[in-house]
């Protein structure tokens, strides 16, 4: 699906449910980890637009369910019995994750004598400071993949 056809869709979806009448909106944002998120505060329903790159069509209609899902239920249920049941009464799998790779990490954080490594989309650099490995005690190293 094009950009302009997710937003086509949501738009859609938010209002057979009812919620674009009481105020919800939809849009992209920039989450490296999370397909999508429902933000009541702002009555927002996101979708990640690495996730929508490489998402098929089903995934992205889904997750746009899923969302949806948790406005109409409230807060404070998350993915409980009360979210599946609804999720599964407008259409949604009721799947709590994906299992798409959309986003590589750009940061590599290990021991330098290879015992560990981890890898991190963000990192505070301060963090690395005074650390050591706690299996030899060697420095900690850091790779930055836009660096390389």
């Amino acid at each position: 699906m094009t950009e302009e056809e997710i937003r086509k869709t949501a738009s859609r979806f938010l209002a057979n449910h009812g919620l674009a009448e009481r105020g919800w909106v939809f849009r992209f944002d920039r989450a490296k980890r999370r397909a999508g998120c429902c933000n009541f505060n702002k009555k927002q329903i996101s979708l990640s637009h690495s996730f929508c790159k490489v998402a098929c069509d089903e995934e992205v209609k889904n997750t746009l369910l899923h969302e949806i899902a948790h406005a109409l239920v409230g807060p404070g249920h998350r993915h409980n019995r009360v979210w599946r049941q609804k999720a599964r009464e407008i259409g949604c799998d009721a799947k709590v994750t994906h299992n798409l790779n959309f986003s590589e990490a750009r940061y590599r954080v290990g021991c330098m004598q290879g015992c560990w490594e981890i890898t991190r989309h963000r990192i505070n650099r301060n963090w690395l400071k005074h650390r050591r490995c706690g299996k030899c005690g060697s420095d900690l190293g850091l790779y930055d993949s836009k660096a390389a």
